[in-house]
């Protein structure tokens, strides 16, 4: 089972909190730290990585601090875990180089193949589910 990582609940948590508290202004990651309990050194590092895929801009200044860089809709979950976690490889041997010279049945390998498809499936799942929905679903829940 795929399971997201803290880095990446994290993220999303601060994510949702700029959308919904921050009016489009920047926010400094002080505030959505004490707001959200997340340490904030660790928040800093998850910031510098999402600046780092385009996904948020920090602003410099006494009133500076961050916020989404592009429209809601155009931001998913593949693109938040990728900036946050690296490629998504979710079966190694699909990648000829980290097939195992052991493995004789890569040709037709059954498991390969299912892999693939849930691959597919899940792939699709993450970059169809937008920061927008998802900060609709955040409000609906609260």
């Amino acid at each position: 089972m795929m399971k997201l990582s803290t880095k990446t609940t994290y993220a999303l948590r601060a994510l949702i909190h700029l959308v919904r508290y921050s009016n489009g202004k920047p926010e400094n990651l002080h505030t959505v730290s004490q707001r959200q309990n997340i340490p904030l050194p660790y928040l800093e590092q998850i910031f510098s990585k999402l600046k780092k895929a385009d996904l948020v801009t920090a602003i410099r200044g006494p009133r500076g601090g961050f916020q989404i860089s592009k429209p809601l809709d155009e931001i998913n979950l593949f693109m938040i875990i990728t900036a946050l976690e690296g490629p998504f490889e979710p079966m190694l041997c699909s990648y000829p180089e980290n097939q195992s010279s052991n493995c004789h049945e890569i040709a037709g390998c059954l498991s390969q193949t299912i892999c693939n498809e849930l691959d597919g499936a899940v792939m699709n799942i993450l970059s169809n589910k937008t920061l927008g929905k998802i900060c609709q679903e955040a409000a609906r829940m609260h």
